[in-house]
């Protein structure tokens, strides 16, 4: 990868967890417009699916384990930091909120999602990584085999998950976001060209002919838009990198923020809504209470970083 194509993709996940937090706050005022701004969890989905697919992963055993220390670690410190926090509040915690979180099943919609908790609802998305991980040896297996046949498969797969929307189990169309990026990353770049004008061609017609007033107020044509803007993003990134020079960019600086975003995405929320708002505490003008809030969260971020990469030295030193 290019010191160019990193650079914009470090730009592209911080842009995207900006996004998401923005989303957050517009959802706290009740404004239809959050929804433009919660392609930030599709883009984080394809530039994870993207990564994967330029890696070949030789040991599963300590690839699992690793992933494993990196997200459940910090996953585990903040949540059950939190819900210490809420018990100690009077929250209503239960063995089933416990449990729902420890195992990370919060994600699924028939059953745990009941258990989930103000200020952390945001964090199905973990459990749709684990599914995401789940599924590389697969897509490491099909693209061993033959790179052009798998990413055709899985770019039908993809058409037809925009065709008829996700399927009834966790929101497992984000899955069909990463295998599609993973496959786009294994391909040699002039099989990717071709596959970029298929893309292209379904954003633009999926936009021209589904796109009335009123469709802006279905959360299900939100989420269609939102894997197609997704990967459209990626793409766009990867393809100007050969022909953008970022020159006047604080490289260190942007890589620095990119890192943080993990620990951003787990903080922010729950300074947002449910028992630790600050909106309930800090009774002032909209713009101080949202400056406060990104504050907030940004050292919160910095906090569980350090606490978390401490834990995982530790635990990389017995296990790793």
């Amino acid at each position: 990868m290019s010191e160019s194509e990193s650079l914009l993709i470090h730009l592209l996940r911080t842009v995207a967890v900006v996004c998401i937090v923005v989303c957050h706050l517009l959802q706290f005022y009740h404004n239809i417009w959050c929804q433009i701004f919660n392609i930030g969890v599709q883009v984080f989905w394809a530039i994870s699916g993207y990564l994967y697919g330029k890696k070949t992963i030789d040991n599963w055993g300590v690839f699992y384990k690793r992933r494993l220390i990196k997200i459940y670690v910090p996953f585990i410190v903040w949540t059950f930091g939190v819900i210490l926090v809420y018990y100690f509040k009077g929250v209503d915690i239960g063995i089933n909120h416990v449990c729902t979180y420890l195992f990370s099943l919060q994600g699924e919609t028939h059953f745990f999602s009941r258990y989930g908790l103000k200020g952390l609802g945001h964090l199905w998305f973990l459990t749709g990584l684990w599914f995401c991980y789940l599924s590389l040896p697969l897509l490491q297996c099909l693209k061993n085999k033959n790179k052009l046949y798998s990413s055709w498969v899985l770019f039908f797969l993809f058409l037809t998950i925009l065709i008829y929307g996700s399927v009834p189990f966790l929101s497992s169309y984000y899955l069909w976001i990463f295998a599609f990026s993973y496959i786009y990353g294994a391909l040699p770049k002039g099989d990717r060209r071709r596959m970029i004008k298929n893309v292209v061609y379904l954003i633009a017609s999926f936009f021209v002919f589904t796109t009335t007033w009123e469709h802006l107020k279905e959360p299900n044509y939100w989420r269609l838009h939102h894997i197609s803007i997704g990967i459209a993003l990626l793409l766009l990134t990867l393809n100007i990198s050969d022909f953008v020079k970022l020159k006047n960019l604080d490289g260190q600086f942007l890589i620095k923020i990119s890192n943080l975003s993990y620990f951003i995405y787990l903080t922010h929320m729950v300074w947002i809504y449910g028992p630790l708002s600050l909106f309930e505490y800090v009774n002032t003008d909209s713009f101080f209470v949202i400056s406060v809030v990104v504050i907030v969260t940004l050292l919160s971020a910095f906090i569980l970083k350090f606490i978390t990469e401490l834990v995982s030295q530790e635990l990389l030193k017995l296990f790793g």
